[in-house]
């Protein structure tokens, strides 16, 4: 009990207590169920490397099947493989190029907007969302799916992001053991969590069915993820139709969430790190200055040309690197021993949950210095990335299920933040708190995040 309410008190301040007071590998009786916490990147590495096949996705996010279903989130074995193999290539480098455009035209309109120049108090994770959202829409499921989507669904879209987290973290929390053993009963959060998922379902299944009847009358596919898997031939197994309309609509909601959730979270936590920080946040602008040239070419060659100039910006992948070791998106991973193993000397039986705490790990001081909690970017020097032992920064997971998206991720950070940079200045309000935290699918701040923009 006493596990279980200090965890239901402050969940990422928990597994730092853990790691400090019991080591790199411990057993956690809070939650009801056989569950490990393991810290060590040896231990990391037996969980999602070495010894993969034989740890599956864990039963809270099995459970959320209502979301996710068969998508490539939760899917296991022979199944995900193919999966992955057939929707890599909507992430290669040639079709990371493509969104080059669309992410900076969306940038721009977001920046140019008369309220980002006022100075007046900004919502910057309601902002980032819209932003994120309608880039996700363009590139994953094409423009005129953008165009058809109204304000009202955007509206709905938030709302029910909202109703998707309150309701995994009332269900992963103290709570745990009660909703995996009573599924049905109808928990109000429950209720609103299946209202969510209708609300996204109408959304997504009238883009899926346009999409579909174009695909069917031209016999050729979009270019963008969602032709991908309509169209979707594996040449490998020699099959023509890969996915049902039931693993379309899967994948399809499981991009779009992930598509923009963890994006739209670490711009926020970037922006405000360096409202918190001017000198950083100045140091960084003039970075860009000098790295993004003004003149010469215009259009989409510009637009290569703008990331092909920041991949050169140090300073950039400095900020953007600390910001997520801060506060990594996906601050807590798990997963299930389909058998038994041997942790770090530990016998762990068939059926633990084994929970790997990015935020713990994030903070530990024997690989990240002595100063874990303060935000200093110039820790992140080609000495320090080289002698950083591997599976110790994990902000798109490890292993071979590491996130398929990590590229057009990291892509769609740096042009964004460029182009907010380059023409703002960001503060935080008068009335600056502590950020509260909530454990969710992903680590989502409980109160709006408010900050001044200044047009410069």
């Amino acid at each position: 009990m006493g596990q279980a309410l200090r965890y239901q008190k402050d969940p990422f301040g928990f597994f730092v207590w853990m790691r400090e007071n019991y080591g790199d590998i411990s057993r956690d009786a809070s939650s009801g169920f056989p569950l490990i916490q393991i810290y060590s990147p040896e231990a990391i590495e037996q969980v999602l490397v070495r010894n993969a096949k034989n740890y599956h996705k864990d039963r809270i996010l099995k459970s959320w099947d209502l979301v996710f279903g068969e998508g490539l989130l939760v899917t296991e074995g022979d199944h995900w493989k193919r999966d992955r193999r057939v929707i890599q290539p909507a992430f290669s480098r040639a079709r990371l190029a493509e969104y080059e455009g669309l992410m900076q035209r969306h940038a721009e309109r977001v920046s140019g907007s008369v309220k980002w120049g006022s100075g007046q108090s900004l919502n910057v994770l309601e902002e980032m969302t819209e932003l994120t959202l309608r880039i996700a829409l363009d590139s994953l499921f094409g423009e005129e799916a953008n165009a058809e989507v109204a304000k009202q669904d955007m509206r709905d879209v938030s709302k029910a992001l909202k109703d998707l987290a309150d309701w995994f973290e009332f269900s992963s929390g103290a709570f745990m053991a009660l909703t995996l053993l009573l599924p049905r009963f109808p928990f109000p959060g429950k209720i609103r969590y299946e209202r969510a998922v209708t609300r996204l379902d109408s959304i997504l299944n009238r883009i899926i069915e346009r999409k579909r009847q174009e695909f069917q009358k031209s016999g050729a596919a979009s270019k963008d993820l969602l032709g991908a898997l309509i169209s979707a031939s594996d040449l490998e197994a020699g099959q023509a139709t890969v996915f049902t309309d039931r693993q379309v609509r899967d994948h399809a909601l499981t991009f779009f969430l992930a598509g923009h959730e963890t994006t739209s979270l670490a711009l926020t936590y970037i922006l405000r790190l360096l409202a918190l920080h001017p000198d950083v946040q100045n140091q960084l602008r003039a970075a860009l200055q000098e790295c993004v040239s003004s003149k010469g070419a215009t259009g989409e060659t510009a637009n290569a040309q703008r990331l092909s100039q920041l991949e050169q910006c140090e300073l950039l992948d400095q900020v953007i690197d600390e910001a997520m070791r801060l506060f990594p998106p996906a601050a807590v991973t798990a997963r299930e021993a389909v058998g038994d193993d041997l942790i770090s000397g530990y016998r762990v039986p068939a059926g633990t949950t084994v929970v790997i705490p990015t935020w713990a790990i994030h903070r530990d001081p024997r690989y990240f210095g002595q100063d874990v909690e303060v935000f200093r970017p110039g820790r992140w020097t080609p000495e320090f990335r080289k002698a950083l032992p591997r599976a110790v920064y994990l902000p798109f997971g490890f292993g071979p299920r590491m996130c398929i998206g990590f590229a057009f991720a990291i892509q769609e950070m740096k042009l964004i933040l460029a182009e907010l940079l380059l023409k703002h200045e960001f503060s935080v309000t008068s009335g600056e708190q502590t950020l509260r935290l909530q454990s969710s699918v992903t680590m989502r701040p409980r109160d709006p995040v408010l900050l001044h923009a200044r047009a410069l």
